[in-house]
């Protein structure tokens, strides 16, 4: 299972854990597979530092994690799609030419 999850539930993962946390076991267990993108990482390091109240060092652990756990993929297309341009990002990461538009 190939995942791509927007920044609420990543600072939800690193946060507060429930649901979110769970999902994010999975993927670090190796159950399922993150896609991300360095749009997606540049806004949850936003949010790391203004929900979460994270620090410089923590921040760059948390980019770096998901980095190492996930596939940062280049996305091919910018979407306008949904009038949140942050969830445009999110749909962006998993239409590629190898896997096919999926919208």
């Amino acid at each position: 299972m190939r995942l791509v999850l927007d920044t609420n539930v990543l600072v939800s993962a690193y946060g507060f854990g429930g649901k979110p946390g769970v999902l994010f076991r999975r993927i670090l267990e190796g159950d399922a597979s993150l896609l991300t993108s360095r749009a997606l990482l540049a806004g949850l390091d936003d949010k790391l530092y203004e929900v979460l109240g994270f620090d410089d060092e923590h921040v760059e652990a948390v980019i770096r994690q998901l980095a190492r756990v996930g596939e940062v993929v280049e996305c091919e297309r910018r979407l306008r799609v949904i009038p949140d341009d942050a969830d445009n990002r999110v749909l962006e990461c998993d239409i590629r030419p190898s896997g096919g538009d999926r919208l």
